[in-house]
């Protein structure tokens, strides 16, 4: 009877130890989850940011060179009736969903970044050396 009752006891603390272990590995994962939620919030706020660094580059460049305002890989500020209102609201649906889309549209946005770079300091320079004259 006594060892009966000694390897329940065995078991007993065996099950406290492994629902201990059990309780530190959730603990552990939590924080790790919540880390990484952090860091996932940060890169979104990056991208949201260096997004609208690139639009307000672009704007900046459509002021200069008026006739590159016609893009169609740009949304407007407004639209001209509720098709186009349509379309971009379903391609924003589709790149929250899909990260190929996004990735492309993130690649389109860079490049277009660089043109504008590129064209402003090609601006800055006639502006610059008219000026001088």
């Amino acid at each position: 009877m006594n060892k009966s009752i000694e390897e329940k006891d065995k078991k007993i603390a065996l099950s406290k130890e492994l629902i201990q272990e059990t309780k530190k590995t959730l603990t552990s994962a939590e924080k790790s989850i919540n880390m990484l939620e952090n860091k996932n919030q940060i890169l979104e706020d990056i991208i949201s940011a260096k997004e609208e660094k690139i639009l307000s580059l672009y704007d900046l460049f459509t002021s200069f060179v008026p006739s590159q305002a016609l893009d169609s890989t740009i949304e407007p500020k407004t639209y001209s009736n509720a098709y186009e209102r349509d379309s971009w609201y379903d391609l924003r649906r589709g790149v929250e969903n899909d990260p190929e889309i996004r990735k492309n549209i993130h690649s389109e946005k860079i490049v277009l970044l660089k043109s504008c770079i590129y064209l402003l300091g090609i601006a800055q320079e006639v502006i610059g050396s008219g000026i001088k004259q």
